[in-house]
C-alpha cells in the first residue's frame, strides 16, 4: 500500500512539473499570451501526461488516475493565489471536471495503445515480439503528442493573428 502511495505522489509531482515547465516556456516565450490560451496549453499538457502515467500503469489503470487526478486538483488550490484571475477559487472548484476529463481522455488513450499487461501476454510468447509490439506503442504516442502539440500551437497562432 504504501509503495502505491510514492508512485501516486512521484505522478502527481511530475505532472505538476510537466505542466509547470511547459506553461513556464510557453510564457516566456510568447508573453503575451491570454489566459485561456495557457489554459488550453494546460489541458494538453494534462492529457499528455495522464497519457504516459496510463501507459506505465497499466494494472487499475483508472482507479491510479483518479487518485492522481484528486491529488493534482487539490494541489492546485495555490494557484488561486498565484494567478491573479476575477474569481479564481471558483474556476478552482469547477477546475476539478476538467482535471477528470483530461485524465479520461488520457487513460482511454493510453488502454488503446498499452492494453492491460494480461492482455498483452496473450499477444505473443516471446520477448522479441513483445519488445516491437511495445516499441510501436511508443512511436504512436511520440507520434501523436507532437500532432496534438502542433495543432495547438497552430490554433494559438491563429488566435493571436
Amino acid at each position: 500500500m504504501q509503495n502505491k502511495t510514492k508512485v501516486i505522489i512521484r505522478h502527481v509531482v511530475l505532472v505538476h512539473i510537466f505542466t509547470g515547465i511547459g506553461g513556464f516556456f510557453l510564457g516566456l516565450t510568447n508573453p503575451s499570451l491570454e489566459i485561456y490560451q495557457l489554459g488550453l496549453f494546460n489541458i494538453v499538457f494534462l492529457i499528455l501526461s495522464f497519457l504516459t502515467i496510463g501507459s506505465i500503469v497499466a494494472e487499475l489503470r483508472f482507479r491510479h488516475l483518479r487518485a492522481v487526478a484528486n491529488i493534482i486538483w487539490l494541489s492546485s488550490i495555490f494557484n488561486v493565489f498565484i494567478i491573479p484571475v476575477d474569481n479564481a477559487f471558483i474556476y478552482w472548484l469547477f477546475s476539478i471536471i476538467i482535471i477528470h476529463i483530461t485524465a479520461f481522455i488520457g487513460g482511454v488513450i493510453s488502454l488503446l495503445l498499452v492494453p492491460p499487461k494480461n492482455n498483452t501476454q496473450n499477444v505473443s510468447s516471446s520477448n522479441s515480439s513483445q519488445k516491437k509490439y511495445l516499441s510501436v506503442n511508443q512511436w504512436i504516442i511520440g507520434i501523436a503528442s507532437g500532432v496534438i502539440t502542433d495543432l495547438i500551437v497552430e490554433a494559438i497562432k491563429g488566435g493571436l493573428a
